[in-house]
C-alpha cells in the first residue's frame, strides 16, 4: 500500500514512470533523473534490507545464499503482473497478482516434486527393509 502511494501520488513515482518510459525525454522535461534514480536505489536498498531482517527472524539463522537464484522469478512476476521491460508501465498490483501467481506456481511445482521423491524415497526404504529382513548367508546354521 506505502509503495502504491508512493508511485501513484508522488512526484517520486510519476518521475520514475517518466525516467522508465524515455529517460532523454524526462531530462529535457526537467525531471531530476540521476536524484530520482539514486532515490529509486536507495528505497529498494532498504526494502531488500527489511526483507533480509524478516527472513532471518523467520527462518532463525541467515546465509549469504538465502535467495540466491530468484532474480529471474523476480522478473517473471514483474511481467506476469504486466509490467513492461521497456519501462514507464506497470503497476503495484499487477506485481502483486503477478508475484502470487508466482508462488503458487513453484509451490505447485514443489510439492509435485515432493511426491515423486517420496515414490522413490519409499521404493528404496521397501528394498532396504526387504533386505533386512532376509537372512544372512549362512545364518542360522551351526
Amino acid at each position: 500500500m506505502l509503495v502504491h502511494q508512493l508511485i501513484t501520488n508522488t512526484p517520486f513515482g510519476r518521475y520514475l514512470y517518466a525516467i522508465g518510459g524515455n529517460e532523454d525525454a524526462a531530462t529535457v522535461s526537467g525531471v531530476p533523473v540521476r536524484t530520482t534514480i539514486i532515490g529509486a536505489y536507495a528505497l529498494m536498498g532498504g526494502i531488500v534490507a527489511l526483507t533480509g531482517f524478516m527472513q532471518t527472524a523467520y527462518s532463525g539463522a541467515s546465509t549469504s545464499t538465502v535467495g540466491s537464484l530468484m532474480e529471474l522469478d523476480a522478473v517473471a512476476a514483474c511481467v506476469i503482473g504486466g509490467t513492461s521491460l521497456r519501462g514507464g508501465r506497470g503497476s503495484v498490483l499487477g506485481v502483486l497478482f503477478g508475484a502470487l501467481i508466482m508462488a503458487s506456481l513453484l509451490n505447485g511445482m514443489t510439492l509435485m516434486a515432493g511426491v515423486a521423491g517420496g515414490q522413490v524415497h519409499c521404493a528404496r526404504h521397501r528394498a532396504g527393509a526387504r533386505r533386512l529382513a532376509r537372512p544372512a548367508h549362512g545364518a542360522g546354521r551351526r
